[in-house]
């Protein structure tokens, strides 16, 4: 049987190297406010689309021509989270299969969207089904994060956070640190936690990520940076991948991490030790259908 493809308004199956994040994505917004240097929406011809520097609610949304009639009287807000629960309704099987991930095309728990967000994942997590939500925003003691606090349904709720461990790339953005702290209280609140160390600017930073996080975060997925040179950075090293590959698999085994490998990473070091001990190793090596809800 073929895998079914979503199309939606809000939910969709993304393709390419999105796909190894999730199986369904939602976006209700284009644009961040965080315009981190290496950002893949902030490249190329559809740069002036989607790499505002600024949140900007889809057309699909805010146009009322988009709309049939019993909803033009409708907050765009409002509207946008009535078709995510309309769509969430129509594929709830396949979502309590795969969940939902947020989001590819913006930060979703920056100030402009964490609002929508919010109540969007909440409302899914209600029904059973499993949802990610990966940002660079931090302080979890802030309004932003306060309602993941004792909620009913963080059983099936998991904040993620980029880690580069370069400030500089990432300017407008918390810092590293200051996600890393907000990562270790979310955990401690008993939230699902992975971390996504992607893109690896330096392999010296990331590591220090990966150490920093070790034992606070239920995944690591690590991939590199894509359109490296047009980025600006030279090359990738060869020996300093290696390098990190040995210490996170030796670090892996000692705090029992679990952790992705993106195909990135493992086309850059394709090589047969590292495929035996460190990307085929299953006791921690985990494949992209891994959950880290039921932990298989």
């Amino acid at each position: 049987m073929e895998e079914l493809i979503l199309n939606g308004k809000c939910l969709y199956t993304p393709g390419g190297a999105a796909r190894e994040y999730a199986a369904v994505g939602c976006n209700f917004y284009r644009g961040c406010p965080f315009q981190c240097n290496y950002c893949y929406n902030r490249k190329g011809l559809t740069a002036k689309v989607n790499g505002l520097p600024f949140a900007k609610l889809e057309d699909s949304f805010t146009k009322l021509s988009n709309r049939s009639k019993k909803y033009r009287d409708m907050e765009s807000i409002d509207y946008a989270l009535t078709i995510f629960k309309r769509e969430v309704d129509k594929w709830f099987d396949h979502l309590m299969k795969y969940g939902i991930f947020f989001s590819f095309s913006t930060d979703p728990l920056s100030p402009e969207t964490s609002a929508l967000t919010i109540k969007a994942a909440f409302y899914a997590a209600s029904k059973g089904i499993n949802v990610k939500i990966l940002t660079k925003n931090a302080g979890a003691t802030s309004a932003i994060f306060r309602p993941f606090l004792n909620n009913s349904f963080n059983s099936h709720l998991a904040i993620g956070f980029t880690l580069t461990g370069r400030d500089d790339v990432e300017p407008h953005a918390p810092s590293n640190a200051e996600r890393i702290e907000t990562l270790k209280l979310l955990h401690q609140w008993g939230l699902k936690t992975f971390v996504s160390i992607e893109p690896i600017v330096d392999f010296d930073s990331s590591m220090r990520m990966i150490e920093a996080t070790a034992g606070f975060a239920d995944q690591h997925l690590i991939g590199l940076m894509s359109n490296r040179k047009a980025n600006g950075f030279e090359p990738y090293d060869g020996k300093a991948c290696d390098a990190l590959l040995h210490k996170t698999a030796l670090l892996a085994i000692d705090k029992g991490m679990k952790v992705y490998w993106k195909e990135s990473i493992r086309k850059f070091a394709d090589g047969e030790f590292n495929n035996e001990h460190v990307f085929g190793n299953k006791a921690f090596s985990v494949d992209k259908d891994w959950s880290l809800f039921t932990q298989k």
